[in-house]
């Protein structure tokens, strides 16, 4: 009788420990985003959507190479710290956003070694949702008549509201964005 109930005991540990480690599991999916297929390796959320660390291998070509995508992913989409890796030893490593590189290097194989081309994406007014005061932490509508009193050197960009009040921002009691 005891013996059974050590096997019981030791048989619901380990089915427990087994559930606990398929929660922390990687997966691997044929996954198409924007417009790029191919193969995903890594962490999904609830849904079955890529978050976390994960790896991209495209069947799509992309600047005429086939390439892939190692690093951060959220929502689906490389975002965070990562790089693209191409076919003929060119990469592209630094901070994406929504699935586009929005700082960092530029690698171009040259022989054996890479040359850095630091790359800043230019971004038009149209995608500028708010302006931040470094000064006051303070955000606002690019409309807002605030704006005209405060100096070029404390404004900062910001392409979403979340993203303004991530780093601690706090709307304008003016323009209320």
């Amino acid at each position: 009788m005891v013996r059974k109930l050590l096997c019981l005991i030791l048989a619901l540990l380990l089915f427990a420990f087994a559930g606990t480690a398929c929660a922390d599991s990687v997966s691997r999916m044929r996954y198409v985003f924007l417009d790029w297929a191919g193969e995903y390796t890594g962490q999904l959320d609830s849904g079955g959507i890529p978050f976390g660390y994960g790896i991209f291998i495209s069947e799509t070509v992309m600047d005429g190479e086939l390439w892939h995508y190692i690093g951060s992913w959220e929502n689906g989409l490389p975002e965070g710290e990562g790089a693209i890796y191409f076919e003929d030893g060119n990469m592209r490593k630094g901070t994406f956003s929504q699935g586009v590189l929005i700082s960092g290097m530029i690698y171009t194989a040259t022989g054996l070694a890479a040359v850095p081309i630091t790359i800043e994406r230019t971004v038009s007014d149209s995608e500028v949702k708010y302006i931040g005061n470094k000064k006051s932490l303070r955000f606002h509508y690019p409309t807002c008549r605030s704006l005209s009193q405060m100096s070029e050197k404390n404004k900062v960009e910001f392409f979403g509201r979340e993203e303004a009040i991530e780093l601690h921002y706090i709307p304008c009691g003016e323009c209320n964005p």
